[in-house]
Order: C-alpha cells, then sequence, then structure tokens
C-alpha cells in the first residue's frame, strides 16, 4: 500500500524524506547547544548543514541562542 502511495506521490515522499532529515539536524544542533563542552565552532558547522546562509534570520537567531546558553566566547 505504501509502495502504491509513493508511487502516486514521489514530489511528497521526497518532501517527506527532507522534512525528516532536517528534523534530524535539529535535534543534533539542539543537542550540542545543550552540551556545556561543545564549542560554538562545531555548533556554527552543525547550523550551517540546516542554513547556510549566515546572514539569514534563521543562522542569527541560532548564534543568538549559542550566546544565551553558553555566553560570549
Amino acid at each position: 500500500m505504501d509502495v502504491i502511495r509513493e508511487a502516486e506521490n514521489p514530489g511528497k515522499t521526497q518532501k517527506r524524506v527532507l522534512s525528516v532529515q532536517r528534523r534530524r539536524k535539529f535535534i543534533e544542533a539542539a543537542r550540542m547547544l545543550a552540551d556545556p563542552n561543545c564549542t560554538l565552532r562545531d555548533y556554527l558547522e552543525a547550523i550551517r548543514q540546516i542554513e547556510p546562509k549566515e546572514d539569514s534570520h534563521e543562522f542569527l537567531e541560532a548564534v543568538k541562542l549559542w550566546h544565551k546558553f553558553h555566553g560570549r566566547p
């Protein structure tokens, strides 16, 4: 049944897979944010996998979160 559904809607299946992958990256970034031993550099590398544009609102908000939880370097 799922195979038939996927064959009928291949675009939706692709979007669902990308959504799951993006969610996993967000979860990993959140874990890194909560880890006191994680460096800003490692955290930003993880964020760049989610949002590569460093001047985007999402990227800048992620940097603000780092500073909120870890303080300024």
